[in-house]
């Protein structure tokens, strides 16, 4: 199809984990996986200067893995005031429709003060598996400095692009942007087997939903942890196979 020009898209890969703390198994059981999860990223981060790592906006998971290995704590310390390792703003991922509304913001006072122990809180709302959001949420947010917020459900009827503004209820609060991935390219895996469970799976769910989430702009995707879904991002810059429209992958982080 020579003469016709095919714009090149940027796909942006945020390495991120989604850590329930109880939920699909019990308690005992995720700890072993939060175990594994931070004890590869920790290794990709001192080998890898350019790697960056989102902990799936929350801090509890911290302190799992510090009752076990707390000769570690220097080592995240660093990584957070780097800039390369990010934690916060939650203590842990909310529900936003049981809890009393004071717990919400509760869950950022604490995650934010367990933050500051290692370094900053991440700036970012990231509420990207709540089963719905309160009007009051933006407000909430702009009380605690934050001015953005991601999430994957609850995008209003007709919302079209992956960015939008949400008025806080309280005229005198700022706007909150949310971006937003309503066809979300996440496999949410904590285990060992993830390297493996995308070898069967990837090319699956990425085609199935290839024609709807590359319609105008660049793309973001959120990678689970596995070693090798990071290293072949930072290492071929390229896109992979199933990649269409022609673009290349750019490791970063939220915001």
């Amino acid at each position: 199809m020579g003469g016709v020009h095919v714009e090149k898209k940027k796909l942006f890969v945020v390495c991120s984990s989604h850590l329930d703390r109880e939920w699909y198994v019990s308690y005992e059981q995720t700890r072993i996986y939060i175990d594994g999860v931070i004890n590869r990223v920790l290794d990709i981060l001192a080998r890898q200067p350019d790697y960056r790592f989102m902990l799936d906006g929350q801090t509890s998971v911290l302190e799992d893995y510090l009752e076990i290995y707390p000769e570690r704590e220097e080592e995240i310390a660093r990584f957070v005031q780097e800039g390369r390792l990010l934690i916060g703003p939650w203590y842990i991922q909310p529900d936003e429709c049981l809890p009393i509304g004071e717990s919400i913001a509760r869950n950022l006072l604490l995650g934010e003060k367990i933050s500051r122990r290692y370094g900053e809180p991440m700036k970012v709302g990231y509420v990207p598996d709540a089963f719905g959001h309160i009007s009051q949420l933006p407000q909430i947010f702009t009380q605690f400095g934050i001015h953005n917020a991601f999430m994957s459900r609850g995008c209003p009827p007709g919302t079209r692009g992956t960015s939008f503004g949400r008025e806080p209820t309280a005229a005198s609060s700022p706007a909150c942007i949310t971006r937003t991935a309503p066809a979300l390219l996440w496999t949410a895996l904590i285990c060992a087997r993830a390297s493996a469970w995308l070898k069967t799976h990837r090319n699956f769910r990425i085609k199935s939903r290839r024609r709807r989430t590359w319609p105008a702009t660049s793309r973001l995707l959120l990678s689970p942890c596995s070693p090798s879904t990071a290293t072949c991002c930072r290492r071929r810059r390229t896109p992979p196979r199933w990649a269409s429209p022609p673009m290349t992958t750019s490791p970063t982080a939220l915001p």
